[in-house]
């Protein structure tokens, strides 16, 4: 007698066992991370004298901190023909590390406002109270691009899980600002606090996990 094939089996879809693999007891996901959970350090280079003496209590860059972005990369490829002919495949040439923004409360000290104002000042003196041909308290003349050693910065971005156990952390090498967004006031906004969007520039970043 001819026997008949089993009909395959279904693959499906179990909710319980997709909830289970990500936030079960025991689970190597250990659940979904929130976007919330998070720190940023901004820390003067050794060799930038002048950030070390204006930057004051880092902690307050921290406090003040309302978002970051987790940088990313982008591999660069060019195309090429195997044996001169036929389509393209690409090939890696390089790597470049995308810039993050990173927003700040505005306080009604004007600590941000001011810090990030003579930051971007000693990047480039753009203050011309001194006049056309005076030097600034950096010793630059208007218009005058600093040594890059005195404003670079080491960015550190943590994050937590809902214990507040540390997951990540990002180490953001020779950054510096180089984009400081416009605030708008208005009378209208009564109920809203004002942010200061910085756009930071750096050379690489490491990951460091913390183990279980």
């Amino acid at each position: 007698r001819e026997q008949v094939p089993a009909p395959p089996k279904r693959v499906g879809f179990s909710l319980n066992e997709f909830s289970a693999e990500i936030f079960g007891r025991g689970s190597s996901h250990q659940g979904l991370y929130k976007q919330s959970l998070y720190l940023v350090e901004i820390l003067p280079h050794p060799g930038s004298t002048w950030l070390t003496s204006v930057i004051g209590d880092s902690k307050k860059l921290s406090m003040l901190c309302n978002s970051a972005s987790l940088p990313g990369a982008q591999v660069l490829s060019s195309d090429h023909r195997r044996q001169n002919y036929g389509t393209f495949d690409r090939r890696p040439f390089g790597i470049q590390v995308t810039d993050i923004p990173i927003t700040f409360f505005v306080d009604n000290g004007g600590y941000i406002l001011t810090f990030f104002n003579e930051w971007f000042n000693n990047i480039i003196n753009y203050n011309f109270a001194m006049g056309e041909h005076a030097a600034s308290g950096t010793n630059q003349q208007l218009f005058e691009v600093n040594y890059r050693q005195h404003y670079l910065c080491t960015i550190k971005i943590h994050t937590f899980d809902h214990t507040g156990k540390e997951i990540l952390s990002y180490e953001l090498s020779e950054a510096f600002p180089i984009q400081m967004g416009d605030i708008t006031v208005a009378w209208s906004e009564n109920d809203s606090f004002s942010v200061l969007p910085i756009q930071f520039t750096f050379r690489t970043y490491r990951t460091s996990h913390q183990q279980s």
